[in-house]
């Protein structure tokens, strides 16, 4: 899923919409994923504006599934997506939920 993941975050990488974020559950992320209640790896949660809880992402794990999701349902307004995984895979880029 990690080149997906990255594909994904490159073509939104200049949005003002979207952030893609990474969160390593093993390091420095732990809390926030103790917070966000994510019990397995990978876990993709998305967050509308002003979402703090976020909500569990269920569809394709593909780039084009994911894509697909950001572009009709999250491209509207400032929202993060987190993929919780246990090991760093790729740069992280951290959101400010920390």
């Amino acid at each position: 899923m990690a080149p997906d993941w990255n594909k994904l975050g490159a073509s939104f990488a200049d949005s003002s919409s979207v952030l893609i974020v990474d969160v390593d559950c093993t390091a420095d992320g732990e809390r926030t994923c103790q917070r966000m209640g994510v019990r397995g790896y990978p876990t993709i949660k998305y967050f509308m504006s002003g979402d703090k809880k976020g909500k569990d992402y269920q569809q394709g794990r593909d780039f084009n599934s994911l894509k697909q999701f950001a572009d009709r349902a999250l491209n509207l307004s400032l929202i993060h997506i987190r993929r919780c995984r246990r090991y760093s895979l790729s740069r992280s880029r951290w959101s400010p939920y920390h």
